[in-house]
């Protein structure tokens, strides 16, 4: 029997659960191409039916991440939630949004929008054959933390999960533990409101620096480590509560939190052309009004200031404020591993922070962001119906999409493109990387969760510092941190100060210092401060990507490659051999190894 876990809004992704163990997960956007795609999954859906032969007789459940009671499937405005799920909108449906948003945002106990979404979510999965008594909502914080805890193989962790916004909290903290027949629970301890939010002042900083907020943080980090000021005296707009297990926005009084006329009042005394289009548009009234408070406040601190120092700021106040609340949290909690998740702890220098100060084992989800919620709802649906306990241990995410030679070949022979079969094509793309090249690899099933693991991966050259410069050129980006390395498992402790064999570093989810000695040797991996976002490669995980490092290694004396996701700027990771193919053409890639054959950036 299978469980599908879905997860609906910002990175729409649906998981499939067979035997306790996840067989198949992906992100929306990888299907649609569009980036971030919030609409309902219809596509990732369709797929799983399509390639397992899924029926109604053979599931077991459908897992829906967003509390039923709160208004994470709400999905803003009621022309935007027909949208979201392929629904023609028209004039009377504007009329009836316009007048409905703002009842809705004021009184509480209406949940039109709520209502609306349930039943068409509900109605989605009937039409699959599936009744109501096998959809199951969940919330949002929840599925990060359960899924993290199942993901860790930790028999007792301190859980965080920290976000912008998710159901009725911005963070949650539980105690995981599995008993004796190997079942997980997960003991609440403490949350966060979404006015508290420390997501939504990250993000604030990042669109003040002119970037787009929730998507381009990843700048923010690499950015701050240019900064030449010293921020840890300064004021902090979020700090913690009273008791210190929760974060606390320090710019909004208790009577504006607690009371929704008096937050009504002074969000429109600030902002009243901001206010009424909230109003009438968008049901995250609090996050907005915490949002515009946390801009006024940047705006003013820093009118005139330096970009890098304005984001080292940032990072400083992320980085003590997320320290000290776990460190709080390890008072009243004797565990010695912790294991984080929600996309606040896609910033791998916060976690490195995290690690060593606490000196703990430490795991975060390699799908920390949203795009890993279906696989935690997904596992613990099961667990819960079944009474089993779940079998996966997330050794291999290699979780998406994968496309055997013969429909490889077809596309090849369409496609125009010069191309050759190489039976030991690990050395063919070593051999051109050791001479400069930069090579597109694609290969087996894709990768689940942000980052490219070599299945889905630009590698290049790690030696040469230009090379940076080099594909942010030819990708379209403007990143403020080198490229990730990727290095054999056996060599990391050689490259990295305080590596353990901890699968943060199997994934690319935390910084490590660089040793002295090997900087110069791969200083287009390194940044400023000397840190670098290592994936350690096993060869029982995968066994292509490890033979090519040590093909590579036979050339250069160095275990150590650039690998960087294979899309152009704002783009999602290429899927299929298309995808991979529209890339090269567009001269991201000197070269592409798609399975075993060898494709040249030009015509036959």
């Amino acid at each position: 029997m299978y469980t599908i876990g879905i997860h609906y809004g910002h990175d729409s992704n649906v998981s499939l659960i067979e035997d306790g163990k996840c067989i198949f997960a992906i992100s929306e956007e990888r299907l649609t191409r569009v980036k971030f795609d919030n609409r309902w999954p219809k596509e990732g859906i369709k797929y799983i039916f399509e390639k397992f032969k899924l029926n109604p007789e053979n599931i077991a459940a459908v897992a829906v991440v967003g509390s039923s009671k709160q208004e994470e499937t709400s999905g803003g405005s009621i022309e935007n939630i027909y949208k979201k799920f392929g629904k023609q909108t028209n004039s009377f449906i504007k009329m009836i949004s316009r007048i409905i948003n703002p009842f809705d945002n004021i009184f509480d106990f209406l949940k039109i929008r709520k209502k609306i979404t349930i039943s068409f979510i509900k109605k989605k999965i009937f039409e699959l054959g599936i009744k109501n008594d096998r959809i199951f909502f969940l919330d949002h914080h929840f599925c990060h933390a359960v899924g993290a805890f199942y993901a860790s193989n930790f028999k007792e962790a301190l859980i965080i999960t920290c976000d912008g916004k998710g159901d009725d909290s911005c963070h949650k903290s539980f105690i995981g533990s599995k008993n004796e027949n190997g079942l997980s629970s997960l003991k609440f301890i403490a949350k966060s409101d979404p006015i508290d939010s420390i997501g939504f002042f990250y993000s604030t900083i990042t669109e003040f620096l002119g970037f787009k907020r929730m998507r381009h943080e990843g700048k923010i980090t690499g950015l701050a480590a240019f900064g030449t000021k010293d921020y840890d005296n300064d004021i902090s707009p979020i700090g913690l509560s009273s008791n210190g297990l929760s974060l606390k926005n320090n710019l909004i009084k208790e009577k504006i939190k607690k009371s929704k006329f008096f937050l009504f009042l002074k969000f429109f005394l600030l902002d009243p052309k901001m206010f009424c289009k909230i109003l009438f548009n968008n049901a995250a009234i609090k996050g907005r009004f915490s949002q515009l408070t946390l801009k006024k406040f940047v705006s003013t601190k820093f009118i005139k200031e330096d970009k890098a120092n304005v984001a080292k700021y940032a990072q400083t106040v992320l980085e003590n404020t997320l320290r000290q609340l776990i460190q709080n949290t390890l008072k009243i909690v004797k565990v010695s591993k912790i294991c984080l998740s929600g996309g606040v702890f896609a910033n791998v220098k916060l976690n490195q922070k995290i690690y060593e100060i606490t000196k703990k084992e430490i795991y975060v989800m390699p799908g920390m962001d949203d795009g890993g919620l279906s696989i935690g709802a997904g596992l613990y649906i099961y667990e819960r119906n079944l009474k089993k306990p779940i079998i996966e241990k997330f050794e291999n995410i290699y979780y998406g999409p994968s496309y055997d030679e013969k429909y490889i070949l077809e596309v090849l022979n369409n496609s125009g493109f010069k191309f050759e079969k190489i039976e030991f094509i690990e050395k063919k793309i070593a051999e051109n990387l050791a001479a400069g090249s930069i090579v597109g690899r694609f290969d087996g099933s894709m990768e689940w969760g942000p980052r490219a693991l070599g299945n889905r991966s630009i590698l290049a050259n790690a030696k040469n510092k230009e090379i940076n410069t080099i594909l942010n050129n030819r990708l379209s980006r403007t990143e403020f941190m080198p490229f990730a390395p990727i290095i054999l498992e056996e060599d990391a402790d050689n490259y990295f100060e305080n590596y353990k064999k901890f699968k943060c570093f199997e994934f690319m989810t935390m910084t490590l210092k660089v040793r002295d000695g090997k900087i110069q040797k791969i200083p287009a991996v390194v940044h400023t401060d000397n840190t670098a976002r290592p994936q350690c490669v096993k060869k029982n995980i995968n066994k292509s990507l490890y033979i090519l490092l040590q093909e590579y290694k036979k050339f250069s004396e160095i275990p150590v490659l650039i690998n960087t996701s294979f899309n152009l700027h704002e783009e999602p990771i290429v899927c299929t051999p298309n995808d991979a193919l529209k890339a090269l053409e567009r001269n991201a890639v000197d070269f592409l190894a798609i399975g075993n054959f060898w494709v040249e950036n030009k015509s036959v």
